[in-house]
This record gives C-alpha cells, structure tokens and sequence, in this order.
C-alpha cells in the first residue's frame, strides 16, 4: 500500500514538473512533398506538390538549451506526375506524429536561433488522385499503398518572443509499396514553417 502511494505521490510530482516547464503552441506550414527511390521509370514525368500542415506542439525543456517537442499534425504529402500531357496528383493525408530534439544555437534580446531533429509517425488518414480538375479517392483495400510513414526530420527556427518561422526537412523511411512491387518508394517533403508558443520564445523554457 505504501509502495503505490509512493508510486502516485512520484507521478503526480512527475506530472507537475514536467507541465510547469512545458510550452503549449500551435503550428502550420506549407509543404513541398515528393516521392523518392526507386523512381527512374517515371523520369521527368515526376514533380512535386504543395499541400498544407498545421497541429499542436508541445515543448518540454530539459535544460537551457535543449528541449523536447513532440507534436500532432495533419500533413498533406504526395507528388506530381504528367501522364500523356496530362498532369495529375497524388496526395495523402497525414495524421503525423513528431518527436523533435531541439537545441537553442544562439540567443540574442531580439532573436533566437534553433535547430531540431527527430523521429516521426505518420498514418495516412486517407488519399486522393487528381487530374483534369476533378478528384477521386483511392481505396485502401484495392491499392497497394502502405499507410504507415516512420522517417526523420531536421530543420532550424528563428523565434521572437514566442513567433517563429523556420523551415523543416523531412526524410521518409518506409515503403509506400505495401504489396508485391519490389519498387521501393518513399516520401520527402520540404515544409516552410511557423508557429506560437503560448509559454513564450525558447528564453523562457
């Protein structure tokens, strides 16, 4: 008995702690997806596209100059593909969960500078063709597609007293083929980025 009052008492303190350092913010960008691998059949044909981003993030300091920012966004990834002077697109719709270390590179009373880099998960919630302006949606269970996305990003900010813009690299580790195809494709995506934290700029983890 007293060892799960302890037990509680150690997990209320935890809880406590962590939230009276943690920093609630919110986020969007612009994504410019593609699809890397095994893609030299498609040549020239293949092109990226623009899609949207935004969620919340969470920072948790653990020093400071370094932090934890785990996040939930929905992300909107795919690629771009001419097809008989015809261009269509493929987009899938992300529900992404990312796990960035961040690290406070310079400080300034105007300024400052970060850089992170992490794992994420993504699972796609649904995805779309496009072509000639209209627009169908791919089902799962006739495709091939994998829906699970695990990879990494890496990226910098500039943060004024909580505002920030920065830009994000994210490099996809897994498989889009989920069937027979020994074709191995993957996502890529360069995201322009912004963002508040409600608790402040990185000055104030």
């Amino acid at each position: 008995m007293n060892n799960m009052k302890n037990f509680t008492f150690l997990l209320l303190f935890t809880f406590c702690f962590a939230t009276s350092y943690a920093q609630l913010g919110i986020r969007a960008g612009l994504n410019l997806a593609n699809i890397s691998g095994d893609t030299e059949d498609a040549g020239d044909a293949l092109s990226s596209i623009t899609g949207l981003q935004f969620g919340l993030t969470y920072n948790l300091a653990l020093s400071d100059k370094v932090s934890i920012r785990p996040g939930a966004l929905y992300s909107v990834k795919g690629y771009g593909l001419e097809v008989f002077d015809t261009e269509a697109k493929i987009k899938f719709n992300y529900l992404e969960i990312p796990v960035d270390i961040v690290f406070d590179v310079f400080d300034s009373e105007a300024f400052e500078i970060d850089v992170h880099a992490g794992p994420y998960l993504g699972y796609m919630l649904s995805a779309k063709g496009e072509a000639n302006g209209m627009s169908e949606d791919i089902d799962f269970e006739d495709s091939d597609i994998n829906r699970i996305d695990i990879g990494l990003n890496l990226g910098g900010t500039v943060n004024f007293s909580g505002v920030y813009v920065g830009l994000n690299y994210g490099l996809g580790l897994s498989n889009l083929n989920s069937g027979e195809l020994e074709d191995s494709v993957k996502n890529t995506n360069l995201s322009i980025i912004a963002g508040y934290m409600f608790g402040g700029g990185s000055s104030d983890k």
